[in-house]
């Protein structure tokens, strides 16, 4: 069993903001089947690739406080580290990048660390590129809660089906064998 957790804001007024790759990751995964009730501290939906279940949680705390909902899912189902698997967004990378790896710091993103303060650090992140460019014009808060304009909304669809698909595939050799920078 692995746990996907897709890192988000709730709220409409979040939907379709950079900060909620995440989210729009997990939503492309179950094809927005997420149960109304809230179990973690989050949303959940279960879904099966090559006969494995995988547990996707879009914790509903807010990005700063996502290590409660992960920890709790963590513990309800007994896991490892190494069977957490979370999506985020970052700004370091370039847009529409893809980078995958294990362990590591928070980069500065809020939600990681979280995580990293309620499970330690020996996790599986996915991280989306959402670039950077207009970082020199806006704060950072500012940027990462804005939409997306109109020359990135075909990418980054884009980008969030490789995501999906490389998590839906991941169960073939493992996610360990992925764990490097897709563009």
């Amino acid at each position: 069993m692995k746990l996907v957790v897709g890192l988000g804001n709730p709220g409409s007024k979040y939907t379709y903001t950079r900060h909620n790759v995440g989210f729009m990751v997990l939503d492309r995964l179950s094809e927005n089947d997420f149960s109304k009730q809230a179990k973690f501290d989050g949303l959940t939906s279960e879904v099966s690739f090559g006969g494995e279940k995988y547990i996707l949680l879009k914790p509903d705390t807010f990005m700063n406080l996502s290590g409660q909902s992960v920890q709790k899912a963590k513990k309800f189902y007994n896991l490892e580290n190494n069977d957490i698997w979370v999506v985020s967004d970052d700004f370091e990378l370039s847009f529409g990048k893809i980078r995958v790896r294990r362990g590591g710091s928070s980069g500065g993103h809020n939600g990681l660390g979280s995580i990293i303060e309620s499970i330690g650090d020996d996790f599986w992140r996915i991280r989306v590129g959402i670039g950077n460019e207009q970082l020199a014009l806006q704060s950072t808060e500012t940027f990462v809660l804005s939409g997306f304009n109109d020359e990135e909304k075909e990418q980054i669809l884009h980008t969030i089906g490789q995501t999906a698909d490389l998590i839906s595939k991941a169960h073939d050799t493992g996610i360990e064998h992925v764990s490097h920078d897709f563009s």
